[in-house]
């Protein structure tokens, strides 16, 4: 594959909820049937940026292929409930839906900035379930693809696999998001307990119909699998094309160390599936 140069430049795109930050990565030789990325970060929702390399090294490594990205800064919810686990979680300015708002306004800015393009949302982790929830929430001009490395589409964690469960055995990773870790993390995102009741609030259990071909990237040694199989096995079953797989050895946050050779496993994976002919 061709590699070309790439400049960026940060933008502040008109959000409903204020001023959203935004890293544009502009490749020197744009490819004439190019997509246009727009890649969202992880971070549990209450951190990472666009200078970490879930983001930046992500970016970079599609946009060299001729892509235009846009990397999103979306709004985070407070730290604290996190570090401090007894801490009572308490409603924030931040809770959602505004993090898949600000997303959601970055995509539609980037849409209406590259008419005719085809566009493809996508992130990772906490990042991940913000593009699903933007692109349920985007109507007609809804992405024609979506791209979600190991994130977590439910309220509560469904049930670890024995294949799953055995894999992670087998590995080296000992540090696991476990369903308490994993509910809290999505409790601090609502703020309210009573909004986990509402079915539309995660993508695993909101209706499919806006959704479009479906690209998931996993690392094998990871509880938050179990999230991303199930929701894969939900739009398959709902007849949305759907490619999954995951990076051999790897552990969550893989695409945070671009040294490795997951990260460029995983970077191979997506930028293969936006070349497929089968897409287009």
């Amino acid at each position: 594959m061709t590699e070309t140069e790439v400049r960026w430049r940060f933008r502040r795109v008109a959000g409903r909820h204020g001023p959203v930050r935004t890293r544009e990565y502009l490749p020197a030789v744009r490819r004439p049937d190019a997509e246009v990325v727009v890649w969202a970060h992880g971070g549990a929702y209450v951190g990472g940026n666009l200078r970490m390399a879930e983001s930046h090294a992500v970016a970079m490594g599609i946009a060299r292929t001729g892509r235009p990205v846009v990397a999103v800064d979306y709004r985070k919810v407070s730290m604290l409930p996190l570090l401090l686990p007894k801490r009572r979680i308490r409603p924030h300015r931040n809770n959602f839906p505004v993090p898949v708002e600000d997303v959601l306004d970055a995509y539609l800015d980037t849409a209406g900035r590259y008419p005719g393009h085809r566009h493809v949302l996508g992130g990772a982790s906490a990042g991940a379930n913000l593009a699903a929830s933007a692109t349920l929430r985007a109507g007609e001009r809804r992405p024609a693809g979506l791209i979600l490395a190991y994130g977590a589409f439910h309220v509560e964690l469904p049930p670890i696999s024995a294949a799953l469960r055995a894999g992670i055995d087998a590995s080296a990773v000992r540090r696991q998001f476990t369903a308490e870790v994993y509910r809290r993390i999505t409790l601090n995102f609502v703020g309210v307990e009573s909004l986990l009741e509402d079915p539309a609030l995660a993508p695993g259990t909101a209706p499919v119909d806006p959704i479009p071909p479906t690209l998931f990237v996993d690392a094998e040694a990871d509880t938050l699998r179990a999230s991303s199989e199930r929701y894969a096995e939900r739009l398959r079953a709902e007849g949305v094309p759907v490619s999954a797989s995951f990076v051999p050895g790897s552990a969550h946050g893989f695409l945070n160390k671009p040294a490795t050779e997951h990260f460029r496993q995983g970077l191979a994976l997506i930028r293969e599936w936006l070349d497929e002919p089968a897409r287009r």
